[in-house]
């Protein structure tokens, strides 16, 4: 820990070895007035190459700080004037301050009010550190909730039926929400992304190789959804409104409003999504009991109805030409509430005849609430040194109750004792504390260093309940019955440090610390998990520029993947009378390091090739079956190690002047092995991803997409998910005169995208099959409307002059 500190004070040293040489000036319209929010250009003068930019304030301002000797002029551009130049001047050695005369931008000789947007984004946009997917561009994303997103984005893959998420072939993702990371478990956040509305989502990012600065939770990245937030100045926003249909029906809608005005910024995003939702299940399996091979098979028809609704408010406030104040509150409503007819039976091999056999009835109501807010202050200092902090608070709470009915139950077996009914209360209290400080600064001309720190406080109080119907009395079983609390304690310190070697080669390397503190007790007090760790995360990358058209990328990072509180914490759920799913006190923490080689052409065309090696990889629903006994438990495991060699390739077409096409195609070579106590596991697979969006331009404002998705089989520790297709199609009308857009498409329209996974272990004499068949060709109409003025003001455009900005200096 003393070499970290020592490294961030000899940066922060360096940073503060520049001499100050500082250029003012004003901006005024022919009329006199303050031209506000201009954006001003600080050119070398000897090739009118950009040096610095800033932004003119309110008051018509402008200033460039720590700037070194040399020759310049300034340039003064705006929407609506001509751009005007200062006369060149020069800086000697001498710190100091150089006041310039005012510059006077004259307007254009046709001067445009306003100016419309029409421009339409790609669906994928793939940059250097990351792959951009913009739902508003992709038709079958109308109406559909970000897990709809996630299933058709390359690399993507989710399984519904057991809360999964898996990036790149591998399953440690972590998603934030504009920018803030969810540390809920992954099944909770699985069921909010299965109910937040696309349509209110900006963007989705897929960081496979995060810098220093992002948190260095998850093995394959981060996914960051990006809430819309329309910038432009007055009262603007949008609305949507889906009606659906499958095998029952489907409904949703989304609201979005912005109110830009003078220093006051207001915002809210709401959504609401109701699904009624059916699939089917069928699991074999055989393994030995006992001396004997037993065969069971268990069948359930599931009937969820899913009730979601969220809300953001928020404010940004201009405290000063230098300082901003932000807030926000948000709420959320998560519902599920499901009825599943099960039956199972079980029998001896090679006999027909079943010993035993049950009829069942499960009952699910499963109930989250969310209340949060946070704050955020950023200043900008002189040099165009910045200071962000932020704190944040969130609270959640779930009633998950469940009960299993036994309609009927019988056996020939005299020592089995029938249950009659299995009731499960659960109730979880979690509260999430974060408070973070960011500092960032120039270097000289091309380089900036980042600095900050974190800490983040969960603390989870979980309740739960099982108690068996025997012989018509209600009896709780003691063994899977707990109360117990959970705390986490995350400290991070990172540095990281980025700039320019020469005009073609762009670096950045960080390191980030990160200390942690796992402690997990139950209602006794005794301690059950009391974990302390101290890791350093470095990353690093390149990028080099070949030719105008041509860059090369490498990548180097190293993360973490800590074990969730549902895996860790004992739990339970019951799906037949000797089917488990469990937790596993004995989780340790996984570590991945990765290094990512890519080839950019024409900023349309991409090659990745990537490795990747994980110790202690974290395995969800493992089944695991006890030597003699006929349960079979799915149980989170830590695999030894688990490596993947990848290749990804972007490849965009245009077949016609109305026939476009992206393509992204994915390969991965996935070697995993362990130590099991009854055998040794090793397996390595071949693994492939074909994702196909062709966009198809049919005149008269009408547009049509085809979603193709191919995905082949996908290990999940011992388990294997079975290749499976997803065609989508899409229709598309913009109606005339701003009325909004009317959009038609049809989910799964072959009936192919089935989740199926198996397990083998042929020395064992065990196997397992499962099928989850979701409802087909699901149909949704949607129509989307903008609120406000659609066109971009000439005459005052603070955040889009803020996004240029950023754009031209630090």
């Amino acid at each position: 820990m003393p070499s970290v500190t020592l490294l961030f004070g000899l940066l922060f040293l360096a940073a503060t070895a520049y001499a100050q040489q500082t250029v003012t000036g004003s901006v005024r319209s022919a009329d006199g007035r303050p031209l506000a929010y201009a954006n001003v250009l600080l050119l070398h003068a000897k090739d009118s190459s950009l040096a610095k930019g800033a932004v003119v304030n309110d008051n018509g301002s402008y200033a460039f700080e720590q700037l070194t000797p040399g020759s310049y002029l300034i340039a003064i551009r705006m929407m609506g004037y001509h751009t005007s130049y200062s006369n060149p001047f020069v800086l000697s050695a001498t710190a100091g301050t150089r006041q310039l005369e005012p510059l006077v931008a004259a307007a254009a000789e046709k001067q445009l009010n306003e100016v419309t947007v029409t421009a339409r984004k790609p669906i994928f946009e793939q940059q250097i550190d990351k792959l951009v997917i913009n739902p508003s561009a992709m038709i079958s994303a109308a109406g559909g909730t970000v897990l709809d997103v996630l299933e058709r984005s390359p690399g993507v893959r989710v399984d519904r039926q057991n809360a999964g998420i898996t990036l790149s072939g591998r399953q440690g993702v972590m998603v934030m929400i504009n920018g803030k990371l969810s540390r809920l478990p992954l099944e909770t956040l699985v069921q909010m992304l299965g109910g937040m509305n696309a349509d209110n989502v900006e963007k989705i990012e897929l960081i496979t190789s995060p810098p220093a600065k992002y948190d260095a939770e998850g093995n394959a990245g981060l996914i960051n959804i990006v809430l819309k937030r329309r910038q432009d100045e007055g009262t603007n926003g949008g609305f949507s409104l889906m009606g659906g249909w499958g095998k029952y029906e489907k409904a949703a809608g989304s609201l979005n409003v912005n109110h830009n005005q003078g220093r006051v910024n207001l915002f809210t995003n709401a959504s609401y999504n109701y699904d009624n939702r059916w699939f089917d299940f069928l699991a074999r399996r055989t393994q030995p009991v006992e001396g004997a091979l037993w065969y069971n098979e268990q069948y359930s028809d599931r009937y969820i109805k899913n009730y979601n609704g969220d809300v953001r408010i928020g404010a940004d406030v201009a405290l000063s030409k230098q300082t901003t104040l932000s807030a926000q509150v948000q709420g959320l409503i998560n519902d599920r509430r499901g009825t599943s007819y099960n039956s199972s039976f079980t029998r001896l091999l090679p006999v027909v005849k079943p010993f035993t056999g049950s009829a069942s009835i499960w009952v699910e109501d499963n109930r989250w609430r969310n209340l949060g807010g946070s704050l955020g202050l950023t200043h900008q200092f002189a040099g165009q040194q910045t200071l962000s902090v932020d704190a944040d608070y969130q609270y959640y709470s779930n009633n998950g109750p469940f009960t299993l009915d036994f309609t009927q139950f019988y056996t020939t077996n005299p020592q089995i004792t029938p249950v009659q009914a299995v009731n499960t209360s659960k109730e979880t209290t979690i509260d999430f504390w974060v408070l973070k400080a960011d500092y960032a600064r120039p270097l000289g001309k091309t380089w900036k260093l980042e600095t900050g720190v974190k800490f983040n406080r969960s603390d989870i109080h979980n309740a739960l309940g099982v108690e068996k119907r025997l012989d018509g009395r209600f009896i709780l079983d003691s063994a899977m019955t707990s109360t117990d609390t959970f705390y986490e304690n995350i400290g991070a310190l990172y540095g990281n440090l980025s700039g320019k070697f020469g005009a073609k080669t762009d670096v950045q390397a960080g390191l980030r610390a990160e200390a942690t503190h796992t402690n997990i007790r139950n209602v006794n007090g005794q301690l059950l998990v009391d974990r302390r760790y101290l890791n350093l995360f470095p990353s690093a990358s390149l990028s080099h520029k070949l030719s105008p058209e041509q860059i090369l990328n490498l990548a180097y990072s190293r993360r973490i993947t800590r074990p969730a509180y549902t895996e860790l914490a004992p739990s339970f759920f019951l799906t037949d009378p000797n089917t488990y799913y469990v937790g596993n006190i004995n989780l340790k923490p996984a570590y991945t390091s990765s290094v990512r080689a890519g080839y950019q052409y024409k900023s349309r065309y991409f090659i990745w090739l990537g490795y990747s090696r994980e110790r202690n990889t974290i395995f969800r629903h493992q089944p695991v079956v006890r030597p003699g006994r006929p349960e079979l438990i799915h149980m989170v495991q830590n695999f030894d190690q688990v490596e993947v060699l990848s290749m990804e390739l972007t490849l965009p077409l245009t077949v016609t002047h109305w026939w476009t096409a992206q393509n992204n195609f994915a390969g991965f070579i996935r070697t995993a092995q362990t130590q099991f106590d009854v055998a040794p596991f090793y397996q390595q697979n071949w693994i492939w991803h074909i994702n196909s969006v062709h966009s198809l331009r049919l005149g008269n404002q009408w547009t049509g997409e085809v979603s193709i998705l191919y995905r082949s089989l996908l290990p999940a520790g011992v388990m294997n998910l079975r290749s499976m297709t997803n065609v989508v199609l899409g229709i598309q009308k913009v109606l005339p005169n701003n009325r909004g857009r009317l959009s038609l498409t049809v989910n799964d329209v072959f009936w192919t995208n089935q989740l199926k996974w198996f397990a083998s272990f042929p020395q064992q004499q065990v196997d397992f099959t499962a099928t989850l068949r979701d409802a087909p060709r699901i149909i949704k109409v949607t129509y989307t409307r903008s609120l406000g003025s659609q066109t971009i003001k000439a005459a005052r455009q603070r955040r889009a002059a803020d996004d240029e900005k950023k754009r031209v200096s630090f």
